[in-house]
């Protein structure tokens, strides 16, 4: 018996100093993990972080850059550009410089006999008012002016004046005298009418209806001459028989027949049609039918005459290029030769339908641009 209890009690020792050790030792580890966990045992000492200072890139660097970005952008912008135009279509074309013809075309008879009448020549009336462009200082200044206004080169108007003092009248020696006529015509009693019936009164007629919806005042005027050639000319209408002729020469030349007036050889109707287009341009105010000395005394005018002359050229090359898609503006023989014609959409209209047969086809000058396109070197001289 003593003996087991003496082996119990080392037993129970041994037992003891074992549970001793394996608590000294896990207290230990648990003192360690928890100084590794939290980042304090063995922790190493804060590094300093140094901001370095920051330069700028040199002048030189700068520039490269700059220069090599606006390259790239200056040629993407070229080859956009290059597709932009290989798409965009062709509206129209332009009209051949030059004449077409290589000989005058005929002149017509009034015209030789008005010459002959006073004595005079072509050339002789040419060089008059070729002349008087030259040395009128004034003259010369507000045809510029002029041009410049309604967007054409002043050498349209150069030549539809050097076409109407060639061959329909001399030119007067000085731009003066063409003041002091429109100052006697604003004067005068005058009235446009046919058998005491007034214009304005004639083209309310329930005929002219249509007309009045039409925006410009050119395709207005131009609609009540056509209304006038289907519905009057020559025909007996409300009891009345009326003339045939045309419908200016019936309303609009209330002194006596063929009237074109002033430096640029205007009639009253022209300067009605293409009114709208100059109080745009000039915002001044409207011409009014009712009122036939204001009219003529515009077109009398040196400085509004230019300007309506200037609208008339620019009507025509509008015309043309919107309707027939020619561009007339650097060919002043044929803006001439439309001067002298007039009824320029008609005609337009009418190239257009050749031209769908063939596009070798382009507007031909008459006499009178024939004659500017061969004086043209000479005549661009003059308005430099």
């Amino acid at each position: 018996m003593g003996k087991n209890f003496i082996l119990a009690v080392q037993v129970c020792v041994m037992y003891f100093r074992a549970f001793i050790i394996s608590f000294c030792v896990l207290a230990s580890l648990a003192m360690l993990g928890g100084a590794v966990l939290t980042g304090t045992a063995h922790a190493e000492p804060e590094k300093k972080t140094v901001l370095k200072k920051f330069k700028p890139a040199s002048k030189k660097a700068t520039a490269k850059t700059s220069k090599k970005k606006a390259i790239k952008k200056s040629t993407s912008k070229k080859q956009n550009s290059k597709k932009a135009k290989k798409k965009a279509p062709t509206k129209y074309v332009k009209m051949p410089a030059g004449n077409h013809y290589k000989k005058q075309p005929g002149i017509p008879t009034g015209a030789i006999s008005r010459t002959r009448a006073t004595n005079g020549s072509f050339e002789g009336k040419y060089r008059k008012i070729r002349d008087l462009i030259k040395t009128d200082a004034k003259l010369n200044a507000a045809i510029k002016s002029s041009a410049k206004k309604f967007g054409i080169e002043p050498v349209h108007i150069v030549g539809a004046l050097v076409g109407e003092h060639t061959y329909n009248v001399d030119a007067l020696d000085h731009i003066q005298t063409y003041f002091v006529k429109a100052a006697s015509y604003f004067e005068s009693a005058i009235s446009f009418e046919y058998d005491g019936e007034h214009v304005t009164k004639f083209i309310k007629r329930p005929q002219f209806e249509k007309c009045d919806a039409l925006k410009s005042s050119y395709h207005q005027w131009d609609c009540r001459e056509d209304v006038w050639r289907a519905k009057f000319y020559g025909k007996k209408l409300d009891g009345k028989k009326w003339p045939k002729n045309r419908f200016g020469a019936v309303f609009f030349q209330p002194l006596y027949a063929g009237q074109t007036f002033g430096l640029g050889q205007l009639n009253p109707l022209t300067a009605l049609r293409v009114d709208d287009l100059v109080r745009r341009t000039k915002g001044t105010r409207a011409l009014n039918a009712k009122d036939a000395p204001q009219v003529y005394k515009t077109i009398m005018d040196p400085k509004s005459a230019l300007d309506y002359m200037a609208a008339v050229i620019k009507t025509s090359i509008t015309a043309y290029r919107e309707v027939a898609g020619v561009d007339i503006s650097k060919n002043p023989g044929i803006t001439a030769t439309l001067y002298n014609l007039g009824d320029v959409y008609d005609r337009a209209y009418a190239l257009k339908k050749k031209r769908k047969r063939s596009k070798n086809i382009f507007p031909r000058e008459n006499y009178y641009g024939w004659l500017v396109n061969k004086k043209l070197k000479e005549l661009y001289t003059l308005v430099k």
